[in-house]
């Protein structure tokens, strides 16, 4: 890749980069969007206007929750909703790392598209259990958060909810 007209966006907020492109800026990020790529048309060519506009965009994501949703209110998406298939299903930012998925794993969600990056709940699952037990996922201003971190809170409020908990009314009369 030609890194002569590449600007390095790294600070202590965010990292990623912008590239100059055909009619404006291409800007590669978590801080650009729930991709991780936005491109927006406009012909600014000083470092400094460049830095402000990666600045805005992470100022309009960073009181958002970790999964795509209704955050995004232009395209009306839910963070957890039913799909077509009725099952309860939640979407993952394009760049979530392995720590975060491996742990959806652990807690019985499956992965049902890798390209749109959705994740469904079991059968039978109840919304407000399933809501539940991801709730960390769903805590506002933790789109940024550190993603191990977040996975092993994840996990941890996973073993407390009501589809985490395997205990049954039997088990407690057998020592």
């Amino acid at each position: 890749m030609n890194t002569s007209n590449c600007i390095d966006l790294t600070n202590s907020d965010f990292e990623g980069f912008a590239k100059m492109c055909h009619g404006g800026w291409a800007f590669h990020g978590r801080f650009a969007s729930h991709t991780g790529y936005r491109h927006y048309c406009i012909s600014v060519n000083t470092i400094d206007a460049v830095k402000g506009i990666a600045r805005n965009f992470f100022s309009q994501q960073k009181n958002y929750c970790y999964l795509v949703g209704q955050d995004h209110s232009e395209h009306g998406w839910k963070t957890i909703g039913v799909n077509y298939h009725k099952k309860i299903q939640v979407r993952l930012p394009a760049w979530a790392s392995d720590c975060i998925k491996d742990t959806l794993n652990k807690c019985g969600l499956e992965e049902s598209c890798s390209l749109n990056n959705f994740w469904e709940f079991p059968d039978q699952t109840d919304l407000s259990d399933a809501r539940e037990s991801i709730r960390p996922l769903l805590v506002k201003r933790t789109r940024f958060s550190n993603d191990d971190k977040l996975s092993e809170q994840l996990y941890q409020h996973y073993l407390t909810s009501p589809l985490g908990i395997t205990t049954t009314q039997l088990d407690l009369f057998n020592p």
